[in-house]
């Protein structure tokens, strides 16, 4: 609670580290900087351990499993700052790991991935395999996947508007494989969708647009 803030908050900084020592809570190394970076690294460290840990797990993000105490706060740190991003930043950067965009993402939900793909790709691959079979409701598929392969379908998982309909497919695997196959097509420019398509014979009118590309090569 508060009176635990305004505690740390009067403390010098070898006390503050006694307390983080205490209540097992890592701290960056800033023992080069100055008392006042000291200070601050300390109480960044009690703040994101009491308090935004917890509320990050409620929302099913495991940053705690982040192994690196200086890279689990840059994580905090880059999802907080999406809190305060403009929405057309968040698009811009959203379309830029490969999700299919749509205008119906509002600020939440692009808050809410953008931060799942932040904490995903800090994981350690033993907890990134739990955090998929936590999704998969523990069924044990594919539980020996490496990251890269693990974040694609964690990635796919994420975005339903990326899934092909699993009803239209004999197996999960199969649609989720799908799934990706359609994200890495929203990646490439219209170019390269024409010539797809041609590879696929399937040509294009010259004047169609990307949406016309895209649609077509799905």
């Amino acid at each position: 609670d508060l009176r635990d803030w305004i505690v740390w908050a009067a403390l010098p900084p070898p006390e503050l580290l006694s307390e983080c020592q205490r209540l097992g809570v890592p701290v960056e190394d800033a023992s080069g900087s100055d008392v006042d970076a000291r200070r601050h690294a300390c109480l960044e460290a009690l703040l994101v351990h009491r308090w935004v840990l917890p509320a990050y797990a409620d929302f099913g993000l495991p940053v705690s499993e982040i192994s690196s105490p200086s890279q689990l706060l840059e994580v905090v740190r880059e999802c907080e700052r999406y809190i305060d991003r403009p929405i057309p930043d968040l698009r811009h950067e959203y379309a830029q790991l490969g999700f299919p965009w749509s205008e119906a993402l509002d600020r939440e939900t692009l808050v809410g991935r953008l931060s799942a793909v932040a904490v995903w790709n800090a994981l350690p691959l033993a907890n990134l395999r739990a955090q998929w079979q936590r999704l998969r409701d523990g069924d044990g598929e594919e539980s020996e996947l490496e990251k890269d392969a693990l974040l694609q379908r964690l990635y796919v998982q994420l975005a339903p508007e990326s899934r092909a309909p699993t009803e239209c497919f004999s197996t999960y695997k199969a649609a989720l494989q799908a799934g990706e196959s359609l994200a890495a097509l929203d990646l490439h420019s219209t170019e390269a969708l024409r010539d797809q398509c041609d590879a696929w014979g399937m040509p294009l009118s010259e004047g169609a647009s990307r949406e016309d590309c895209l649609r077509q090569a799905q």
